[in-house]
């Protein structure tokens, strides 16, 4: 597992916590999202004063936590030639 704020980072290289703007950057979601998300329980948070922060670990958890996309269902015969059958 890979997270990274800068391109060619290492895990070793990544700070131990994120700000709630470098873990939204991180992973493309807004901050709606977020709080949603710890709203629910799937990701933790930490404060420190009023600073809201994720650990590295907490962020590698949740992403490894999120579902995988279902491929979609491939198509029988019969759903082809109907969806193909000329209007009368």
């Amino acid at each position: 597992m890979r997270l990274s704020t800068e391109p060619g980072m290492t895990r070793d290289d990544q700070p131990i916590a994120f700000s709630v703007r470098q873990f939204c950057t991180m992973h493309a979601i807004g901050r709606t999202t977020f709080y949603e998300q710890v709203k629910c329980g799937r990701l933790s948070i930490r404060k420190l004063g009023k600073r809201t922060l994720v650990l590295r670990e907490e962020a590698e958890r949740w992403l490894e936590a999120l579902p995988c996309p279902t491929p979609p269902r491939p198509r029988r015969a019969n759903d082809l030639r109907r969806h193909n059958a000329p209007n009368l």
